[in-house]
């Protein structure tokens, strides 16, 4: 509280767990942190003021344009109910998916994956697998073998246990480093007024 008030910075980007907690200490959010309530990059301007932006749906819809997966026409599960699903469904939804969010309660989560066996795309948004804890995976190889395309926001490491998983079963896969950069160089734009 009293850093985000009073902290000497000009710019922050913000991640896991603070993207939502943020969002009440900005005085004004752009389009879509406004619509996702989940906010990654602060800017303090020049009347003490916060704003807040979220780069991530830029970094993922650059990340997936790039992986050369099509979401148009299929079903998506996002895997995790944090601030970075909320971005990736809604970049997702962008992209022409149909999405299903899975969290560990509520009526979509991970004992009942089997009701979603249509879909197409699997996407990892929780640190699962990140280090220092990887070689461990959200969901289980027989869940993998269903899916087209799996997306993991994580990249350290490159190869989650989850992708890994992916590779072995000959499915699509694509980490999250360059949603890291593009999320990064959109921020450094915004903080440098280069927009």
């Amino acid at each position: 509280d009293a850093f985000l008030k009073t902290g000497a910075w000009d710019g922050l980007n913000v991640t896991i767990p603070y993207k939502k907690a943020v969002v009440p200490y900005c005085d004004a959010l752009s389009e879509a942190a406004a619509r996702l309530q989940s906010v990654n990059t602060l800017v303090r301007r020049a009347d003490g003021t916060l704003y807040g932006d979220n780069t991530d749906l830029f970094g993922f819809l650059y990340m997936v344009r790039r992986s050369g997966i099509d979401p148009a026409g299929t079903k998506a599960l996002v895997l995790g109910g944090g601030g970075a699903s909320v971005t990736v469904k809604a970049a997702l939804e962008q992209l022409g998916a149909s999405v299903t969010v899975i969290s560990r309660s509520g009526p979509d989560n991970y004992d009942n994956l089997d009701r979603h066996a249509d879909a197409q795309i699997i996407a990892n948004t929780t640190p699962v697998g990140m280090y220092p804890n990887q070689g461990v995976s959200p969901v289980e190889k027989q869940t993998v073998a269903h899916f087209d395309a799996l997306v993991d926001l994580i990249y350290n490491p490159r190869e989650t246990e989850f992708l890994r998983l992916g590779r072995e079963c000959g499915k699509r896969t694509c980490d999250g480093l360059y949603m890291l950069v593009a999320q990064a160089v959109r921020s450094e734009e915004i903080w440098q007024q280069c927009e």
